[in-house]
């Protein structure tokens, strides 16, 4: 990060400072636009047209992807399955063992419950049939689950299971996890791979909804700047400008976003 050109004394007027787009989303993220402005008042931001065009091009397509629902759903799942500890047992990732669900279970010797019902798993269809049977839900909760047709309910289920990540998914769209939780068994076990992934889409989800805020902050206080009059866009930019370099320009796609947060 540097400065091309050295910043005049406090109260000096007349200043141009020309910015590209990754400047002016570092300055707002630090807030350093607004000191600038309170420091140099008389001061005219510049950004080339094509910049600024670029700019809300960004913001618009980081908006398109965010997927707040989804975050705020995996958000809810994270505090539920941390609030039921008697029910529920979080299992991390030891730091130098990668095992996926189905290896953790076969360890412990324990059932998996999965969605697609693979040779050695319970599949959610059973767990529909047998909570359909206990009346615990509905005919259309059990199709929503994955009910298939003629599946018989089983007697009982093991009292202790693992649960893969694809099935747990399923049962927070669905909106039956704690119908689960509460029916199923003395002990659900959410292993490493499941719960890293839990993790995972949550910081995924939260950095592209962080970066979208971040450019939408960024083009409003620059669209106020217009109207106020110390911001202007430029096809060939100011005469002898200081210009502010943070690093090379890139496209807002991941390492670009990691590089703003």
């Amino acid at each position: 990060m540097g400065v091309r050109g050295t910043l005049p004394p406090c109260g000096a007027t007349g200043i141009r400072l020309l910015i590209g787009e990754l400047e002016a989303l570092l300055l707002q993220r630090y807030s350093l636009l607004e000191h600038v402005r309170q420091q140099y008042p008389q001061a005219t931001v510049y950004m080339f047209a094509d910049a600024w065009a670029k700019l809300q091009s960004e913001w618009l397509e980081l908006e398109r992807r965010t997927q707040r629902v989804e975050l705020e759903m995996h958000l809810k799942l994270m505090s539920y399955l941390r609030s039921e500890p008697l029910k529920i047992k979080l299992e991390a990732a030891s730091p130098d063992v990668t095992v996926d669900d189905e290896q953790f279970a076969e360890h412990l010797g324990l059932a998996i419950v999965t969605n697609d019902g693979q040779p050695n798993t319970v599949s959610l269809s059973l767990i529909a049939a047998y909570l359909r049977a206990k009346s615990a839900i509905g005919s259309e909760q059990a199709r929503l689950l994955g009910l298939r047709e003629g599946e018989a309910p089983p007697d009982s289920l093991p009292s202790r299971m693992v649960l893969a990540y694809a099935a747990l998914i399923h049962l927070m769209h669905t909106e039956m996890l704690s119908t689960f939780v509460d029916h199923v068994g003395e002990a659900i076990i959410i292993g490493p791979e499941a719960l890293a992934l839990v993790q995972g889409r949550i910081e995924e989800l939260q950095l592209v909804v962080d970066a979208a805020e971040l450019a939408f902050a960024t083009v409003a206080t620059l669209r106020k700047g217009i109207s106020d009059g110390w911001f202007t866009r430029s096809t060939k930019g100011p005469k002898s400008p200081i210009s502010l370099r943070f690093g090379t320009p890139r496209r807002m796609q991941q390492p670009y976003i990691d590089s703003l947060l």
